[in-house]
C-alpha cells in the first residue's frame, strides 16, 4: 500500500497523519486526546490522546476501518451451517446427539457407567472393558456356554436324543424314504411322499383305505371300504335276532340277551356235567354223565352180554324160567327161587324139598 495522509480532527484543529504499509505517523501526538494507539501504530514523538477519524473505505488488509464500517460488514455476513451445527444470530452452537440424530455428546461418569441409568453420554472404552469384564453368559441345557479368553464366550447347543432336547438336522430323501434314522427330522414334503408311497390296504397288505358310504354298508357288497361306528350302528339298528326253543333273546337297546332253558325229561336244553360224587351217589336227575366218569363208574366193565366166563350184562329170569331150570342166560332173583322152589313138583337134585 502506497503512503497516505490522512486529516484528523481534534479540538486544536486539523492534524495531518502519514500513514505507509504497517504504520501510523503522527507529527504532533500530543494534540490527540480520547484514546491511546499501540500495536502497529508508531509515533515519532511521544504518546497521544484524543479523537481519530477515518475517512474513506478501507482497500488493503492494513488499513484503518470505522466501528460502523465493521458493524455494516459484520451484518452483511450471511453464515449457514447442516445439523448437528445449529446458528441463530450468528451464535454458533452444536446440537446434543439423540439415538436418531449425530450431535455432541459427553463421557459418561464411571457411577454412570456401573449404575448403567439412563443419560445422554457416551461410555469409554476402559468404562466398556470393565462393565463387559463383570458379563456371565449362562445355559440350560441343551444349550452350553464356554468361555475361551475374557469376554470371548463360546454358545453351542447340544445334538438332540430321543431323551434329550437339542439341534437336529433335516434328513436326505434317502433317509426319509429308508425310515431307518433316529438322529434327523423329516420335512412335510418327504412326510407327504411317505404318504404317498403307502399302498392301499387289501386283506392280505396293511395300508390306506377310505370310508365306505352309508349306501355301500347297506348293500354289504364293496371289500375295499372301511366302516365307521356310526355306520355300524345304522346297519346293526336294522338287526333282529330270533330263537328256536330251547333258546331265548331279550334285547335293551340294541344289546341281545340270549338265554337257554335247563334240558328235562320231557324238554331239551342246557344241562351240566355231573361230578364224581354225583355219579357214585347215583341221585342227581338234573346232570348229565360223560363216559369218562363212566367208565371208572363202571370199574371197566365191558358192555356186553354177561357169561359164565365174560363180565356183562344180564336179564333177570322169569318165575317160570327159575322152576324150569332151563335158562342159561338169565339171573334168578329171590323171589323167582322162592317161587320155583314152593313147586310141588320142583326137584332139586339129589333129593326133594
Amino acid at each position: 500500500m502506497a503512503n497516505r495522509r490522512i486529516t484528523v480532527l481534534n479540538p486544536t484543529g486539523y492534524q495531518e497523519v502519514l500513514q505507509n504499509s504497517d504504520t501510523l505517523l503522527v507529527d504532533s501526538p500530543s494534540s490527540f486526546a480520547g484514546s491511546t494507539f499501540s500495536a502497529n501504530v508508531e509515533f515519532t514523538t511521544a504518546e497521544f490522546s484524543g479523537n481519530v477519524t477515518i475517512n474513506g473505505t478501507p482497500s488493503a488488509g492494513t488499513d484503518a476501518a470505522t466501528v460502523d464500517y465493521v458493524t455494516a460488514a459484520a451484518a452483511g455476513v450471511a453464515l449457514t451451517a447442516s445439523a448437528p451445527i445449529d446458528i441463530t444470530s450468528q451464535n454458533i452452537t452444536i446440537d446434543a446427539a439423540t439415538n436418531s440424530s449425530v450431535g455432541a455428546v459427553r463421557f459418561a461418569t464411571t457411577a454412570e457407567v456401573t449404575g448403567r441409568s439412563s443419560v445422554d453420554a457416551a461410555v469409554k472404552p476402559d468404562q466398556l472393558s470393565s462393565i463387559l469384564d463383570d458379563i456371565v453368559i449362562d445355559g440350560n441345557a441343551p444349550i452350553v456356554v464356554t468361555e475361551s479368553t475374557p469376554n470371548n464366550f463360546d454358545v453351542s447347543v447340544n445334538t438332540a436324543t430321543s431323551s434329550f432336547n437339542g439341534v437336529v438336522r433335516y434328513a436326505s430323501d434317502m433317509q426319509a424314504a429308508a425310515g431307518t434314522a433316529e438322529n434327523v427330522v423329516v420335512n412335510p414334503k418327504q412326510v407327504k411322499a411317505a404318504i404317498d408311497a403307502i399302498p392301499y390296504a387289501t386283506t392280505s397288505v396293511d395300508g390306506l383305505i377310505r370310508l365306505a358310504t352309508g349306501q355301500e354298508v347297506l348293500d354289504g357288497t364293496n371289500s375295499t371300504t372301511a366302516v365307521t361306528p356310526s355306520a355300524l350302528k345304522q346297519e346293526v339298528d336294522t338287526v333282529g335276532v330270533t330263537t328256536n326253543a330251547p333258546l331265548t333273546v331279550t334285547e335293551t337297546d340294541r344289546v341281545f340277551d340270549l338265554d337257554i332253558t335247563y334240558a328235562t325229561d320231557t324238554a331239551e336244553g342246557t344241562i351240566r356235567l355231573a361230578t364224581a360224587a354225583e355219579l357214585t351217589a347215583g341221585t342227581a336227575t338234573n346232570v348229565a354223565i360223560t363216559p369218562a366218569n363212566l367208565e371208572t363208574r363202571l370199574g371197566g366193565l365191558e358192555i356186553v352180554d354177561g357169561t359164565t366166563t365174560v363180565k356183562g350184562l344180564v336179564r333177570l329170569a322169569t318165575d317160570s324160567e327159575t322152576a324150569d331150570g332151563t335158562e342159561a342166560d338169565a339171573a334168578v332173583t329171590p323171589v323167582s327161587m322162592r317161587y320155583a322152589l314152593d313147586q310141588t313138583d320142583y326137584v332139586l337134585d339129589g333129593g326133594t324139598y
